[in-house]
């Protein structure tokens, strides 16, 4: 029989194995700067809103070490009309490294502004979510598979 600490050790061990959130990150832009990514599996759309979550991560360490808040990236949760071009932001939550990995080192509440949907900006990073969320072909459903022919009559 294992002992209790060797236990504990194994369920430890697979807690940090295993991924800590279904986040799937897909790469939209990037520079010198900073990287700009959204979590596909977060986009939900819903009487002409999409929901979404996006995550930049910054080349440089942002904010003051002394502070105790300097972080390299940040999630925010976001909502955008297509029709109307316009988003609106909500709560952010910045990480010590990059990927959202880490601590998380602030949460910040969107102001009134941020909630309020406002229209893009033109060559923003929120004209980037939104030509990926609302600008894309539609994606097409494969065609049925064929139906099995009848087989050929014999020769002769």
């Amino acid at each position: 029989m294992a002992s209790p600490f060797k236990a504990l050790a194994l369920c430890a061990a697979l807690a940090v194995a295993l991924p800590v959130a279904a986040e799937d990150w897909k790469i939209l832009k990037r520079d010198d700067q900073a990287m700009l990514s959204v979590d596909t599996k977060s986009i939900v759309t819903e009487k002409g809103v999409v929901s979404l979550r996006y995550l930049v991560d910054f080349r440089q360490p942002q904010g003051k070490i002394t502070e105790g808040t300097q972080y390299r990236s940040i999630v925010v949760g976001a909502k955008i009309r297509c029709k109307d071009k316009t988003i609106s932001l909500g709560h952010t939550d910045a990480y010590f490294a990059w990927g959202a990995a880490g601590n998380i080192v602030a949460k910040t509440a969107p102001t009134r502004g941020e909630v309020q949907f406002h229209p893009l900006e033109k060559g923003s990073s929120d004209l980037d979510l939104w030509t990926h969320v609302c600008d894309q072909p539609v994606k097409l459903v494969p065609p049925p598979a064929p139906r099995p022919q009848a087989p050929a009559p014999p020769k002769k």
